[in-house]
């Protein structure tokens, strides 16, 4: 009887194992955000998800010098979720849906961020 406990108790746990073993590495999506006017003073520049009237830091990206492109990652979700782009100040905030794209590439005015557009993203 104990044996049959114990089999009962073990083999889900073997086959949690393995399914945990067999999954793919989480993917990640790259966010290129160029920018025209960019003052000199912005050197960084954040990805804040939304946790109800307050938010939080996702990724952050300094200046890329060779083109003035600001990367950010963040892993990818099978649905879409909404977030944040912009300084240190959460109140200005470019917003993009990410799901699970390869890249987004998002373009505009550093001045108006809430009128930029976006590749790439649904």
């Amino acid at each position: 009887m104990h044996k049959l406990l114990l089999l009962f108790v073990l083999l889900p746990l073997m086959a949690n194992a393995q399914s945990n073993a067999s999954k793919q590495p989480a993917q990640t999506v790259t966010i290129a955000c160029r920018f025209v006017e960019r003052p000199v003073y912005v050197d960084s520049f954040f990805l804040y998800e939304t946790i109800g009237l307050g938010s939080r830091i996702v990724s952050r990206s300094t200046l890329r010098v060779s083109d003035s492109t600001f990367l950010l990652t963040v892993p990818a979700s099978p649905t879409p979720r909404q977030y944040g782009v912009g300084t240190n100040s959460p109140a200005v905030l470019a917003k993009l849906w990410v799901s699970n794209e390869p890249e987004i590439t998002m373009w505009a005015n550093f001045n108006y961020l809430d009128k930029g557009r976006t590749v790439g993203s649904p």
